[in-house]
């Protein structure tokens, strides 16, 4: 099991594997809840993404070979997002889909915001 420490302190399984995970458990509930919608339905489902970013210097020497690919610096982050094309060399080609009506889109901002509890009213992707 991957684990690492924080101040000297065990802090059991790493924070790669737990966001990893959390992302791959959400495809399917978010493709889950795209269907119960019309104009969703028949849209590709985004995928979502597990990313460790590290922030204030943080060190990431001691992260294990195998999850470093998951694992940013805030600026690195920052740089590979700033763009749709850096976002695609960072991270890989996108459908067609996305790049006709991307997730910053009215429609997908929406959906996305109410799926994931963000903003002013809080509901669960079960309502």
């Amino acid at each position: 099991m991957s684990t690492f420490a924080f101040d000297g302190k065990d802090m059991d399984s790493s924070p790669v594997k737990k966001v990893t995970g959390i992302a791959r458990d959400l495809g399917p509930i978010l493709a889950h809840a795209m269907k119960k919608y019309p104009e969703t339905k028949s849209l590709i489902v985004p995928r979502v993404e597990g990313l460790v970013v590290l922030t204030a210097g943080a060190d990431f020497q001691k992260v294990a070979d195998a999850e470093r690919a998951k694992v940013l610096t805030d600026r690195d982050f920052v740089r590979k997002a700033a763009s749709p094309q850096a976002q695609r060399t960072a991270f890989g080609n996108v459908a067609e889909q996305f790049l006709k009506q991307p997730l910053t889109d009215r429609l997908w901002r929406g959906k996305l915001r109410q799926f994931f509890n963000a903003g002013p009213r809080v509901r669960t992707h079960n309502q």
